[in-house]
């Protein structure tokens, strides 16, 4: 039994599968029969209906190119229709079996692909036209709509402002009438007013030709009071230049009378001489007073200039630990006493009158500079410590005083600098670049400095924030490449930082800062700190 069942499906699936095959040539050879007549959109149905009786990798050779060849030209047919209704069909047949899908396919199924897209596209713009010119048509019938209620609202705006203007026109007459008695009375007053003021100015002139009369007539009298001043006084000079003669004669004559005599003669004589003496001093008091008077103020801004060297105290830190020895002996050797009792110094020379000068100045910029940066008598104690340094390592006196100088004003370049920044505690990046660049600021402001010392006060005041292993600023520069002034300029006032007292630094004794300083011999100059070690 099973045997005879196994043989009828055997049978069975024999038969139909001779029908397929039938009927897949029946079908094929109806679509190269349609494709030869030139009826491509039949051929295309026949070949459409043999693909989807096979896999796309079970698709037979002459299927493959009858199909090609169908497509191609059933594509090339549909263009020329300009018909794109099967455009998703074919596409997603291709993809199916891309077997059939040869260059010529692809391109010309691209090529309907683009044309369906060109075409969708100008339907949508068409359509957005139709759209675009029906709100345009709203838009021209919104605005005719407002121009009409715009007209009659202009209309009633007109009446309006012809009342208004009707009403402006009664007021500006109105206030044309007010204008006018005023204007009349303004002038009324004004010539009123000038002319009392051309009375009180013949007044006032005739007030100032009293006075210069008043002052003629006293001058006049001061001057004949002089005259008659002189007079006396030459009258009793000729009157007592009498007596003295006379008493000289009465001398002579009686010379020979005694010894006694002749002493008491010699006692006339000094008190003669004297009284002479004393009226060629009245006769030039003035010119030797004001002669005197002249000397005087020079010997003072000489004797000022040198006692403000002296007198320069001596470093000290916050607690007075500690405190630097006087200046120098040469600098104590000028000090002035009482002018009563010391005699003037002599003349300087025009160089070393040039440096006084220049110090005196120095003194003054270096106490702005101290208000500016907030650092009570730092310039004064940097140039006096510059100073002794200076002497310490062997300089000579000229160029000691001209280091002092320099340590006055080395920080001008502060005073080009907005205050409020300088007092901050802490300041941005683009503060700090901006303190920085004291150093360029201040180059440019030695106008009042002789040109023949410009070098030393540009090296001292651009350079004295190098280090010498090239971490400074502004120029980076090494060793020898930094003057001496620039470098005992950065030790004296890193060494004053430590000892003073700063809202961001810990005070310490002046040990601990030269060992401090002398920790970073990569930056400072060794022989300078032990110079400065030396002296504190």
């Amino acid at each position: 039994m099973n045997k005879n069942i196994l043989l009828v499906v055997i049978l069975l699936f024999a038969a139909l599968f001779t029908g397929a095959q039938d009927l897949e040539e029946r079908y094929l050879s109806q679509a190269n029969k349609e494709y030869l007549g030139g009826n491509y959109t039949e051929a295309y149905e026949y070949i459409n209906f043999v693909f989807n009786l096979y896999d796309k990798e079970k698709l037979p050779l002459p299927a493959r190119i009858l199909g090609e060849k169908i497509y191609y030209f059933y594509i090339d047919f549909l263009i020329e229709k300009n018909n794109f209704d099967n455009i998703g069909e074919i596409t997603s047949q291709l993809d199916k079996f891309p077997a059939i899908s040869s260059v010529r396919v692809s391109e010309a199924s691209a090529r309907i692909q683009q044309m369906r897209s060109d075409k969708d596209e100008a339907v949508r713009i068409e359509k957005e036209r139709v759209k675009q010119l029906e709100e345009d048509q709203r838009r021209i019938a919104q605005i005719n709509k407002a121009l009409e209620d715009e007209r009659a609202a202009q209309t009633r705006m007109e009446a309006i402002r012809a009342e208004e203007r009707r009403l402006y026109e009664e007021k500006e007459k109105a206030y044309q009438v007010q204008l006018e008695a005023i204007r009349q009375a303004e002038l009324e007053r004004n010539e009123q007013q000038q002319e009392t003021l051309r009375i009180e100015m013949s007044q006032v002139q005739e007030m100032e030709l009293q006075r210069a009369k008043q002052y003629q007539e006293e001058r006049s009298q001061y001057e004949q009071r002089m005259i008659e001043l002189m007079e006396s006084r030459d009258a009793l000079a000729a009157e007592q230049q009498k007596e003295l003669n006379e008493i000289l004669q009465s001398s002579l004559e009686k010379q020979d009378e005694s010894a006694s005599s002749t002493e008491k003669m010699s006692f006339y004589v000094v008190i003669l001489i004297a009284v002479v003496g004393l009226f060629l001093f009245l006769g030039f008091g003035l010119l030797i007073f004001l002669s005197l008077r002249h000397s005087q103020e020079n010997q003072r801004r000489f004797d000022n200039t040198l006692y403000t060297m002296q007198t320069t105290r001596s470093i000290t830190s916050i607690n007075n630990q500690f405190a630097l020895p006087d200046v120098t002996e040469s600098m104590e050797q000028v000090q002035l006493e009482d002018s009563s009792k010391q005699k003037a110094l002599p003349d300087p020379d025009d160089e070393g009158e040039k440096i006084k000068e220049m110090l005196q100045t120095c003194k003054k910029y270096g106490e702005q500079i101290n208000q500016v940066t907030n650092r009570k008598n730092n310039s004064r104690n940097t140039a006096e410590l510059v100073y002794k340094i200076s002497k310490e390592i062997g300089y000579d006196e000229k160029e000691c005083l001209l280091h002092f100088a320099v340590g006055m004003i080395y920080d001008i370049g502060f005073m080009s600098i907005d205050s409020e920044i300088l007092s901050r505690e802490n300041v941005s990046d683009e503060e700090f670049n901006i303190i920085k660049n004291h150093v360029n600021l201040g180059i440019n402001m030695i106008f009042f400095i002789d040109k023949q010392y410009h070098p030393l006060f540009r090296d001292g005041i651009l350079k004295h924030h190098e280090n010498l292993d090239g971490s400074g600023y502004p120029s980076g520069l090494r060793d020898t490449e930094i003057p001496y002034i620039a470098r005992v300029l950065h030790i004296v006032e890193s060494f004053m930082s430590l000892i003073s007292s700063r809202n961001y630094k810990t005070i310490q004794d002046r040990e601990s800062a030269i060992e401090q300083l002398l920790k970073e011999t990569d930056k400072y100059d060794e022989k300078i700190l032990e110079a400065l070690d030396a002296i504190v």
